[in-house]
């Protein structure tokens, strides 16, 4: 692949998510996350997609300033509603309450008139062959128009998302920089 992966390490306990569901991976995405915010480019716009290793990456934003942050994901606009040093720029669109995020032709619209420096997406599945994977059509479309507004992609994903290949390609193997990733 083109690029390079970062390895993290990382155990912890669970923590909650969706509800009263346990996260086995909490510990791991909370380290990918860590890892992924010593990559962004300070003074800069990044783009972050929707899923709960972007949203423990928007968390870990604070204390980098400036930063304009472009997201259509629910959870990410929520974990920075109240950073005063980051803009924030949400896109709108139909919202696909399953992944908190919005999607569709409105939402891939407004991202083509935006450019970032970097994008910072997770999926549900990462292979050589294809690369990142969802099987969300609406999802992957979006994601495909997220990677269009960035200069560099970057790819955040557990151990479990890897050698998974879901039904939708969102990213090509070669089109992805950055892969950051544990050791599960």
């Amino acid at each position: 692949t083109r690029g390079g992966a970062t390895h993290v390490a990382g155990a912890g306990p669970d923590q909650p998510h969706r509800g009263t569901e346990a996260d086995p991976v909490a510990a791991e995405r909370a380290a990918i996350a860590a890892r992924a915010a010593e990559l962004v480019e300070p003074a800069s716009a990044i783009l972050l997609g929707p899923g709960r290793t972007t949203m423990q990456l928007a968390r870990c934003l604070a204390d980098v300033e400036p930063l304009t942050v472009i997201t259509n994901s629910v959870l990410v606009t929520t974990a920075l509603l109240d950073v005063e040093n980051i803009d924030l720029v949400s896109v709108g669109g139909t919202l696909g309450r399953s992944i908190a995020a919005f999607v569709g032709p409105m939402t891939e619209q407004s991202l083509q008139g935006l450019r970032g420096a970097q994008v910072f997406l997770s999926g549900e599945g990462v292979t050589v062959d294809r690369g990142l994977t969802t099987p969300n059509v609406f999802a992957a479309a979006t994601d495909m128009a997220l990677v269009a507004a960035a200069r560099q992609v970057i790819v955040l994903a557990d151990h479990t998302k890897l050698g998974r290949d879901t039904m939708c390609q969102t990213v090509p193997t070669q089109r992805i920089d950055v892969l950051v990733t544990d050791s599960g």
